[in-house]
């Protein structure tokens, strides 16, 4: 089985070689690996070009605009193996030794083709405790146990799971899909979604999960390091997820108003947790990162109807 690593980043050249290092160290092939580099210093691709992977193929660098749904396209667009797996790693994520091969065993032993996605265990992502959960739970916003789709829209991947397991949501940090999602069923990711993206992977494992299975596999491992460098602000952290959330919600979900109701629901959690940052952090941005996202719904949600 044929498998391609793409890799999108920007100004993390430190982050990004802990990547590749734990890439060149895996007992699984790759047939290619590409990095889409949006960085605004040669750094990266200074760190690329002189990279050494010893048993792979050469890295294929490309220069791009800023915008990682933009970038994932570009990479998959790039790939000239036509590789049997697209594996998308994130810049700050280093994989344990033995991951390619239990995703490529994964895929192997489902000989039909039901499922259309996997991805890997992020050993050092913790459980939420238990109050945090409880907010959750009552708010409907997803606490990465069940990997299901509320009836809110919100969803996630498992913390930890012990043994592979079912899910509507993939880790956009390490997600590996079949060659046909995006040939068979021409998926891409949703370029609307701007920037850093909040939410992109939500999106694109979801609309992947209405032709055939995902997978959360627990023997893949991985750290994901989530490096502090080139991440958006509280402000715009909190105005994403409103937007982009509420888009994905209407274009993904059809709702009925017991669904938007829900979602409602889901919004007065947000703004408790955006209460509360605003509280320990003594900032406004992230409370008013969460009434600029309201503000925007009805101009972003038009370009769904």
């Amino acid at each position: 089985m044929k498998i391609a690593v793409v890799i999108c980043t920007k100004d993390r050249p430190a982050d990004l070689n802990q990547c590749l290092v734990s890439l060149a160290i895996q007992d699984y092939p790759l047939c290619e690996l590409v990095i889409v580099d949006a960085s605004e210093s040669d750094a990266t691709r200074r760190l690329v070009k002189g990279f050494d992977m010893p048993h792979g193929p050469s890295i294929e660098y490309i220069s791009s605009p800023r915008g990682l749904t933009l970038q994932r396209n570009t990479g998959i667009r790039r790939l000239r193996s036509e590789p049997d797996v697209v594996c998308f790693l994130d810049d700050d994520v280093e994989i344990e030794p033995g991951y390619l091969r239990n995703v490529a065993r994964k895929f192997e032993a489902d000989t039909e083709g039901r499922i259309l996605g996997v991805c890997g265990n992020a050993a050092n992502e913790k459980p939420r405790g238990i109050f945090d959960r409880m907010v959750r739970n009552l708010f409907m916003i997803t606490d990465n146990r069940s990997g299901k789709i509320l009836p809110s829209g919100d969803g996630g991947h498992i913390y930890s799971p012990r043994r592979d397991e079912t899910v509507a949501v993939l880790s956009g940090c390490n997600m590996c899909y079949r060659r046909e999602v995006f040939t068979q069923y021409g998926l891409a990711f949703d370029e609307v979604l701007t920037g850093y993206a909040f939410m992109e992977d939500h999106d694109f494992s979801f609309r992947v999960s209405k032709y055939g299975g995902l997978v959360q596999l627990a023997d893949a491992r991985l750290v994901h390091h989530v490096s502090p460098v080139s991440r958006p602000a509280l402000r715009d952290l909190f105005e994403n997820y409103i937007i982009h959330s509420f888009y994905i919600f209407r274009k993904n979900h059809s709702p009925q108003p017991f669904e938007y109701l829900c979602y409602g629901w889901r919004l007065v959690g947000k703004f408790l947790q955006a209460f509360q940052l605003t509280l320990k952090s003594r900032s406004v941005f992230p409370l008013s990162g969460w009434i600029s996202g309201l503000l925007r719904i009805r101009k972003l949600v038009k370009r769904v109807d």
